[in-house]
């Protein structure tokens, strides 16, 4: 699956925004996915 991301870099560390999404539970399906290659992500309130 592609989801549209923006590289950001908030010193000292760089975070990667992964989609779009209109709620919190269309978020954490999204999450679901993307932590079978990427365990550590988690979700970040803007």
């Amino acid at each position: 699956m592609t989801w549209e991301s923006i590289l950001e870099y908030e010193a000292p560390n760089f975070k990667l925004w992964v989609g779009s999404y209109r709620n919190k539970l269309e978020a954490e399906r999204a999450l679901i996915e993307i932590k079978k290659d990427f365990p550590n992500a988690f979700i970040l309130k803007p």
